[in-house]
This record gives structure tokens, C-alpha cells and sequence, in this order.
């Protein structure tokens, strides 16, 4: 769990901390990084790591979390009403975002993106399916599964090189929702 408020000091702290998980990152598996190497790498005093973090595993959740709060603000004024450019919207600035995605995945930590996106999407109050017309337990099942196929597809998106345009992982991840929907029988 993280602990960040609104203080202007203790945001910088985060950041700082964040900063210095992405550069160890770059060099040293992420089961390897250990709270000594942040608090080094970052110059933030241990019991200020404390105070904020409780793990390795929350700054990357605390780094999730901006990340999809910035994406789910830029989407939002964007003031798209098509769910399907508002998917590919979402995918292309996590593509655009592909070193904590990196990260993300080398981690074995993709539960953290998916939490992230349900947290943020349903509790945040932000309209990822603009104009669609679903009850409130059609909207649980309906963020769930979203969130699943699209982290899924970036997991996957990783795991391939990262060879696919946005478009592109946004189409194998429709015809794979619908392939599943023909499945069972519509």
C-alpha cells in the first residue's frame, strides 16, 4: 500500500522514488531491486520511503496509478463518445508509456495494471465507455472485462516484441472478445 498526500514534498519524494525504480529498472531485474537500492538511487531518506511505501511492489502500483490517472484525464478531454477510439486511445498511451509497461510486465506484476484500471476507471469517476447504456451490475462486468482483455492485450503486446501499432492490438483484441462470444454460442 502507498501512502501519498497532497503535499507538495511529499509528492516530490514519490516522484523521486518513482524515478529511481524506473533507472535501477534499466539494469537490474525488478525482484532484485531492493528498497536500499531506491532509497540510494533516489537520495530519499529510508523513513521517508516508509512513510510512503510498505514494498518495491507499491511504488510500481503508486506509478500505475499516475500513469493510468493522467491517461483517464487526457481521454476524458479529449471528449471522445466512440468506445472503440476510446480503447485505442487508452492502448496507444500505454504504448507510449512501454517502459513502466516493460517494467510492468517483467515484474509478473500485470494484477497491478488491471487493479489500476479498475480502481481508477470505476471509483475514479471517469467514463471510459462514454454513452453506453448499462445498468450499474452490466458496468462491474463490463470494467472487469475491459480491463482484462486491454491489459491483456498490452501483456501480450510486450510478449511479442512489440511489433503492433495501438490499431492493431485493439483489432486482435475485438476479434478475440468476439471470437470468445461465438464460442459460446452468442
Amino acid at each position: 500500500m502507498y501512502r501519498i498526500k497532497e503535499d507538495r514534498r511529499v509528492q516530490e519524494s514519490a516522484r523521486l522514488i518513482g524515478e529511481a525504480l524506473l533507472k535501477l529498472a534499466d539494469h537490474k531485474e525488478f525482484a532484485k531491486i531492493t528498497i536500499t537500492d531506491i532509497q540510494r538511487e533516489s537520495y530519499v531518506g529510508r523513513a521517508t520511503f516508509y512513510r510512503l511505501f510498505d514494498t518495491t511492489d507499491d511504488v510500481l502500483a503508486y506509478l500505475c496509478d499516475r500513469t493510468m490517472d493522467r491517461i483517464l484525464i487526457r481521454q476524458h478531454d479529449l471528449n471522445n463518445t466512440d468506445t472503440r477510439s476510446v480503447c485505442q486511445f487508452f492502448i496507444e498511451q500505454w504504448i507510449d508509456e512501454s517502459r513502466l509497461l516493460q517494467l510492468v510486465a517483467d515484474s509478473g506484476h500485470m494484477d497491478i495494471l488491471y487493479r489500476s484500471f479498475r480502481t481508477l476507471v470505476k471509483e475514479g469517476g471517469h467514463d471510459f465507455f462514454p454513452n453506453a447504456k448499462v445498468t450499474a451490475e452490466q458496468e462491474e462486468y463490463i470494467i472487469a472485462i475491459a480491463a482484462s482483455a486491454l491489459v491483456g492485450g498490452l501483456d501480450a503486446w510486450i510478449r511479442h516484441g512489440r511489433k503492433e501499432s495501438a490499431a492493431e492490438v485493439l483489432a486482435i483484441v475485438v476479434s478475440t472478445v468476439e471470437a470468445i462470444h461465438t464460442m459460446l454460442g452468442n
